[in-house]
């Protein structure tokens, strides 16, 4: 609640507040400190026909 009102109060420099997942989406979308990594899921059913 403190932040909200120091964010809108009467000459303060203007700030935007954020949750934490808008935080994580933000450094993701600038790469900052984070890395993309692909990760595969094995589809079993794809396999069936080999047994």
């Amino acid at each position: 609640m403190d932040a909200k009102r120091e964010a809108i109060r009467d000459g303060a420099n203007p700030i935007e507040l954020v949750d934490g997942e808008k935080l994580v989406r933000m450094f993701e979308k600038l790469e900052l400190g984070v890395k993309p990594k692909v990760v595969y899921e094995v589809d079993m059913d794809f396999f069936n026909d080999f047994k």
